[in-house]
């Protein structure tokens, strides 16, 4: 009997070990109603791998203050404990100050206008490093004339500004200028000529170089005339002569004008 009891616990030992390996495998596998899984299996790619495993680094943007001859790069995972290598194509820049996500170079000279590969160097055997094509100063070709935009508003009228200084007098003087006309006129008749100032003059008189007895020379003042309207303008004369002779007599006929002259 004894024998026979203990073979009879190590058979349920045995029914109830498979039982627990049955719903714990079930409990394991998926949920009470099979949707997912509540355990998931170990990811080899987190953990202690994910932490062991180096931080690519990466530069996102470059900066330059030409005033200052800096360079500031922004970017991550430069370090934090060995001083980061910068290269501007065959130049080694000075590092003036560096964080995990920016460093401060220091430009040789502000004249470095063009095309450059810059590169950054971290950890202490520099066996981090990342590269970005750099323009400095360059400029590209003209683009096309955009559109013409819009008229903008009129803008406020300006204050009155002050007022300028008073500049030196004038130094004017009176000119005497002539208007000579020669001509002939025929036995036994007349002819009437006008003789005027040339513009900026005006008239002082008019005289007649005759000599001749038998010539009547008659002299009018001439004014500007304006669809029939007489301005009290003088601007010359008007010479009428009449040849009682019996052959051609000829004279001259001089206007003198004045005009004012200023330096």
């Amino acid at each position: 009997m004894r024998l026979g009891s203990i073979g009879m616990a190590r058979g349920w030992w045995v029914v109830l070990g498979i039982l627990a390996i049955g719903f714990g495998g079930s409990a394991i596998g998926q949920d009470l109603d099979g949707r997912a899984p509540l355990i998931k299996p170990p990811d080899p790619s987190e953990g202690v791998l994910q932490l062991l495993r180096p931080k690519q680094l990466l530069i996102k943007k470059v900066f330059i203050n030409f005033e200052e001859l800096e360079l500031t790069i922004h970017g991550e995972h430069f370090g934090w404990d060995d001083e980061p290598m910068v290269a501007l194509g065959d130049h080694e820049l000075q590092v003036d100050w560096f964080s995990d996500s920016k460093i401060i170079a220091r430009l040789p000279s502000a004249d470095m206008a063009g095309d450059y590969l810059l590169t950054v160097m971290t950890g202490a055997t520099r066996w981090k490093t990342d590269v970005y094509n750099l323009t400095i100063g360059a400029v590209g070709p003209a683009g096309p004339r955009g559109p013409e935009g819009p008229i903008g508003p009129t803008g406020e009228t300006g204050p009155v500004g002050p007022q300028g200084p008073r500049g030196p007098a004038a130094s004017c003087r009176m000119r005497i200028r002539e208007n000579f006309l020669f001509w002939i006129v025929p036995s036994l008749t007349s002819q009437e000529h006008e003789l005027r100032c040339p513009e900026g003059s005006w008239p002082v008189h008019g005289r007649d170089t005759n000599k001749t007895w038998c010539v009547a020379v008659q002299k009018y003042p001439v004014y500007d005339r304006i669809d029939g309207v007489t301005f009290p303008v003088h601007t010359g004369w008007r010479f009428k002569a009449h040849n009682n002779c019996f052959s051609g007599t000829s004279f001259a006929t001089t206007v003198h004008c004045h005009e004012l002259v200023c330096d």
